[in-house]
């Protein structure tokens, strides 16, 4: 996501931009807005449509991403691609898409079927709008990515040898309720 707070309007000229009105309407909001409304967790007018919005990309960015695996191909060959594999060299697979390392991220996005994107979402939805409010927008966004590089780092320590790719965002979405 792209703080507006910090873009001039200029950057963004002639460019489709979703805002908080895009979202959903008085009468009907969105369910990021219906949730922070109902968790009364609203702060200045200024702060509050950045942490929704900021909410609303990462719950999209999982859910788009998902959508695009499971049309495009069988989740398998993305999690061989993306998900997190603590020792790909031992299972004599041709050598990865992705630096290893960025697998410590990309593996977050994801999903092996809707149940496990819907119930990682679910949770994100539910915890992550308080910790955006303490963290605030950017830092969120690198909280939830570093929560995620923490999972796969527990999971390469666990099973080093392992050539099972690690794929979701319960590393990070653990993280963001610990916190």
């Amino acid at each position: 996501p792209v703080m507006s707070c910090v873009i001039p309007v200029s950057v963004v000229q002639n460019r489709d931009i979703t805002t908080l009105e895009g979202l959903g309407t008085a009468d009907a909001p969105g369910p990021v807005q219906q949730a922070f409304i109902d968790e009364q967790a609203a702060q200045c007018g200024y702060c509050i449509a950045g942490m929704i919005m900021s909410a609303q990309a990462l719950l999209a960015a999982n859910l788009i991403f998902f959508a695009i695996v499971f049309i495009a191909s069988p989740v398998a060959g993305f999690a061989e691609a993306l998900g997190l594999t603590p020792s790909p060299a031992a299972s004599g697979e041709a050598p990865p898409a992705l630096p290893w390392a960025l697998t410590f991220v990309t593996y977050t996005f994801v999903h092996a079927n809707w149940l496990h994107v819907i119930g990682n979402m679910l949770f994100l939805w539910v915890f992550g709008d308080d910790i955006e409010k303490a963290l605030g927008h950017f830092r969120f966004v690198l909280f939830y990515l570093l929560c995620g590089a923490g999972g796969g780092i527990a999971y390469y320590l666990s099973a080093p040898g392992s050539h099972t790719p690690l794929i979701g965002a319960s590393g990070a979405v653990a993280g963001i309720i610990a916190a």
